[in-house]
């Protein structure tokens, strides 16, 4: 699925002309460009290319910053023919889906392009750029994409990779940077030197994802890391290898079972970094056990989850103090203190470790 330059290829042989005024469409404001009858043919003639595999030569479009410009596309958008409930779950059938199968694409700019509920299956996304465009609900099975950006882009309600036979969906540098994933999914997807910075990304599960060389930037909120997911089918663990949140904001984020030792976590006070974790947990949640206070509970219940999830070698884990502290400073102070206190008597009858011991919530990685 590429920009193509073979002349062969030219739009008569594909039963399209084009005159001086089609020509002239990609002139116009990128939020025009396609929306008047000559734009929504040319528009449909580029799609029906792409998703055969075709090339683009003869439609007089021009190119920007090195890419052929197609920025503001307009994707026809599928019916809804019926929706149902299903195990609790409202959904909704569609028609006449967009579907882009076995097909590369290559310098193409998609920025602002309109691309909700398109399918890619089995594709090559090479060097595109589809800053701010309307990704909502995209599928995404068994592709590989390098070189590409969703800066800005709306991905909100999006499936961005699984595991069948024996692949996933790979990428490789690619920019996610302030991208709203709000309501998206992935059972299973390997990314590599992937940009994350101020995404918006609530509620995210990453099942069997791979992180490597990864940065994270901004809130995240409510998203769980894992070594491994639940019956994804992916047989790799999950290495969490130099992911760096050094600028992130963790609130109620996760990771299970996995060792941080190759993960750069957030340098400022308002996270808590503990060494020799299991240590801490299993001796607070034994002091913890007889306090019928509100705050001793709630503490308790986050520690007992952290605990379950505990990787057999991880020596760190980590908390934003304002979860510890929902309901208030003191909530907060009396977690705290609980939890220096313990992470110094623990490291000090573990010497063995080779442990350097930090005061709770100081910066360092």
């Amino acid at each position: 699925m590429s920009s193509g330059t073979n002349p062969t290829l030219g739009p008569e042989a594909q039963g399209f002309s084009i005159d001086l005024s089609s020509k002239a469409l990609v002139q116009q404001p990128i939020d025009a460009r396609w929306r008047t009858g000559p734009g929504e043919e040319l528009a449909a003639e580029v799609v029906r290319r792409l998703t055969s595999g075709r090339a683009l030569n003869g439609l007089g479009l021009p190119t920007f910053d090195g890419r052929l410009d197609l920025r503001g596309l307009l994707v026809a958008q599928p019916k809804a023919i019926r929706q149902f409930n299903y195990r609790n779950l409202d959904v909704r059938e569609l028609d006449h889906v967009v579907q882009f199968r076995g097909v590369r694409l290559e310098d193409l700019d998609l920025s602002r392009a309109v691309l909700a509920n398109v399918g890619i299956t089995d594709c090559e996304i090479v060097n595109c750029r589809l800053d701010a465009a309307n990704c909502k609900g995209l599928r995404i099975w068994e592709a590989i994409l390098d070189k590409t950006s969703f800066v800005d882009a709306d991905l909100r309600d999006s499936f961005l990779g699984r595991w069948r036979n024996g692949r996933e969906a790979v990428y490789r540098n690619v920019s996610f940077s302030r991208a709203d994933f709000r309501g998206a999914s992935v059972s299973a997807a390997t990314f590599i030197d992937c940009d994350f910075s101020n995404a918006k990304l609530v509620k995210m599960d990453f099942q069997s994802s791979t992180f490597i060389r990864c940065r994270f930037a901004g809130e995240l909120r409510e998203v769980i890391f894992y070594d491994h997911g639940f019956r994804t089918g992916k047989p790799d663990v999950n290495p969490m290898l130099d992911v760096d949140f050094s600028k992130a904001r963790l609130r109620w984020v996760e990771f299970r079972r996995l060792d941080l030792d190759r993960v750069i976590l957030p340098k400022n006070g308002e996270h808590i970094v503990i060494r020799n974790c299991r240590c801490v947990l299993e001796r607070a949640l034994r002091e913890l056990e007889d306090d019928d206070r509100q705050m001793a509970r709630g503490l308790a219940a986050i520690l007992q989850n952290t605990l379950k999830w505990l990787g057999r070698n991880q020596q760190v884990a980590i908390f934003n103090r304002l979860d510890l502290g929902e309901n208030g400073k003191d909530e907060e102070k009396f977690a705290v203190t609980l939890l220096q206190r313990l992470e110094a008597d623990c490291a000090a009858q573990n010497p063995d470790k080779d442990q350097e011991v930090h005061p709770i919530g100081s910066p360092h990685s």
